[in-house]
């Protein structure tokens, strides 16, 4: 009997066992097959992406940032002669290894001509430091001072973009403008990774992406696009991007006599390509 009764233990737990076994693998074949199919949902969507929405995605916002480029609406502006501060070329390739010049700005025409409703000077970019830079033995200055204004004006227009801004920094400051007025008070400006500053490497679309991925400050768009070789080869989807941000002067009553551009040297490397004031 104590045989018998040992016996049918036995076989009720090697029973319950299996049961319990093969309802584990069940569960993990049903969750694989989940994982499948929505796997295939999103190689499914990107393809479909890629091929229509992408493209048309792009093409809307190219004709917006075109049409921006077509009329000057400041009243009186005053384009700054950047050229004595220029540290880099539109064909330099600061965020790059040594020798090799294919991240470039090269497609941005050279001189005057208007960006987001804008008119700038493009000669080149003030390059300032970053962490990033370091990857590449490269070394910029981490802020440029006393950039001649020598004027009244209410509003100040940047043309400029940075290197490396990750959706995980938004909300950090990575450059500042120092404002000099003539009776020797100064004012400070913050540019925000997500709100005025965004990366040069960027989409032109927003399906598939965070909803947050481009949601600029009032002042800040999108205001050149073109691309380059090295881009072309490692993110053939994404554009290179310039932005427009209009600031307002704290003091416009004063006469701003210069301002300092300063890297706040996160992993950010900003640049500035344009300056007008109005």
């Amino acid at each position: 009997m104590i045989w018998s009764n040992a016996k049918r233990a036995l076989v009720i737990g090697a029973v319950t066992l299996l049961t319990g076994v093969i309802a584990t693998l069940a569960v993990r074949a049903i969750i694989h097959a989940r994982q499948q199919a929505t796997a295939a949902r999103r190689r499914a969507d990107l393809a479909r992406w890629k091929t229509q929405v992408w493209p048309e995605e792009r093409k809307l916002e190219i004709e917006r940032i075109q049409s921006r480029q077509a009329v000057d609406d400041t009243v009186n502006a005053a384009i700054i002669d950047l050229s004595p501060y220029i540290n880099a070329k539109l064909t330099d390739a600061p965020a790059g290894w040594k020798g090799d010049n294919a991240d470039n700005l090269a497609e941005l025409p050279a001189g005057k001509n208007i960006y987001g409703g804008v008119p700038f000077d493009v000669e080149g970019s003030i390059q300032l430091m970053g962490g990033w830079f370091k990857h590449y033995h490269k070394t910029y200055p981490a802020r440029v001072d006393d950039i001649r204004i020598g004027r009244h004006c209410a509003k100040l227009h940047l043309l400029q973009g940075n290197c490396y801004i990750t959706y995980t920094n938004f909300g950090t400051v990575v450059s500042k403008l120092v404002l000099h007025y003539v009776d020797g008070s100064s004012r400070q400006i913050d540019l925000i990774a997500g709100k005025q500053a965004f990366d040069w490497w960027n989409p032109l679309f927003k399906t598939g992406l965070p909803k947050n991925w481009f949601q600029p400050a009032p002042g800040t768009e999108r205001a050149w696009t073109g691309s380059n070789a090295y881009l072309k080869k490692w993110q053939p989807e994404f554009s290179l991007v310039l932005y427009k941000t209009t600031l307002d002067n704290p003091q416009p009553k004063l006469e701003l006599s210069s301002l300092d551009y300063v890297s706040t040297e996160t992993i950010t490397c900003p640049f500035l390509v344009g300056l007008t004031v109005e």
